[in-house]
C-alpha cells in the first residue's frame, strides 16, 4: 500500500461580485480524501469595494500604458489579500508551520474567455514573499489556453459539493 501524503491547503477566492474574499482550510491527498477544516468570508471595506470596481470598469477602455496600470493595481490588491489571509489563519487557529500551501487565483479584473484572456491582479510572488507559504497561482490561463471558461477548480468544487 502507498502511503499518500495529506496535504493542509488554503484555498482564497474573490469573486466577480468584489464583496469580499473567501478563505477555505482543506486537508486533502489531491486525488480522493477531502476534508474541510475551516472556512470564513471576509467582507472588503466600502472604500476597497469602490476602488476595486473602478480598476475593473476603467481598465477595458485604457488605450495606452495598460501594464503599467495593472502594476500599479497589483500591489493594491496583493496587500489586501495578504492582509486577510493572515488573519483568516489567525482565526483559524491552526498551526501555520502546518500548512503546505495556500492556492490564489487572484482577482479578476478582466475576463473574455472567446477571446482567451482573462487577467487576474494579485501576485503570488509577493504572497509568498510575506506569508513564506508556497503559494499555487495562476490557474486561469492555462484553463483558457485549452478551451475552458477560466475557473478550472470550479467543477472540482462543485463535485466535492455534491
Amino acid at each position: 500500500m502507498i502511503n499518500k501524503k495529506i496535504y493542509n491547503v488554503i484555498g482564497v477566492m474573490s469573486g466577480t461580485s468584489m464583496d469580499g474574499l473567501d478563505c477555505s482550510l482543506i486537508k486533502s491527498d489531491g486525488i480522493n480524501y477531502c476534508k474541510v477544516v475551516y472556512e470564513h468570508s471576509f467582507k472588503y471595506s466600502t472604500n476597497y469595494q469602490k476602488k476595486l470596481k473602478k480598476l475593473v470598469n476603467i481598465f477595458p477602455s485604457i488605450k495606452n500604458n495598460k501594464k503599467n496600470y495593472l502594476i500599479e493595481y497589483e500591489e493594491f490588491i496583493t496587500k489586501e489579500i495578504t492582509r486577510i489571509i493572515i488573519k483568516f489563519i489567525d482565526k483559524s487557529k491552526y498551526n501555520y508551520r502546518k500548512i503546505d500551501l495556500i492556492g490564489f487565483s487572484g482577482q479578476t479584473v478582466y475576463h473574455n474567455p472567446k477571446k482567451k484572456i482573462s487577467i487576474q491582479l494579485g501576485s503570488g510572488q509577493k504572497l509568498f514573499e510575506k506569508i513564506k507559504i508556497p503559494i499555487i497561482s495562476n490557474f486561469r490561463d492555462k484553463d483558457i489556453l485549452y478551451g475552458g471558461q477560466g475557473a478550472p477548480i470550479g467543477c472540482f468544487y462543485h463535485k466535492y459539493l455534491i
